[in-house]
């Protein structure tokens, strides 16, 4: 989280994923706050603010800018795969 905000790059973070996060934090919030129980409030209150920051990010940065670039890989020659192994 702390890179996240320092580069303010969300690229590898799922937009769906943070969403159902922040949803659920704040319903475990909300039934601290009606059972009256303040570790739950406090821990999940502090997560909230945490997750909303990032989500904030993610959102100002559009649709176009969550799109990775591609990256091409090649394929393990095929030294590579008998690297170590005897051929007797």
């Amino acid at each position: 989280m702390w890179k996240t905000l320092r580069t303010r790059d969300t690229r590898a973070i799922s937009l769906g994923m943070y969403l159902m996060f922040s949803a659920g934090v704040a319903l475990w919030l909300v039934y601290g706050v009606l059972i009256g129980a303040w570790p739950i409030i406090l821990a999940n209150g502090v997560t909230l603010v945490l997750a909303s920051t990032v989500l904030r990010h993610k959102l100002r940065e559009g649709p176009a800018a969550s799109e990775a670039e591609p990256v091409e890989v090649e394929p393990p020659s095929d030294r590579a795969l008998t690297a170590g192994v005897d051929d007797a």
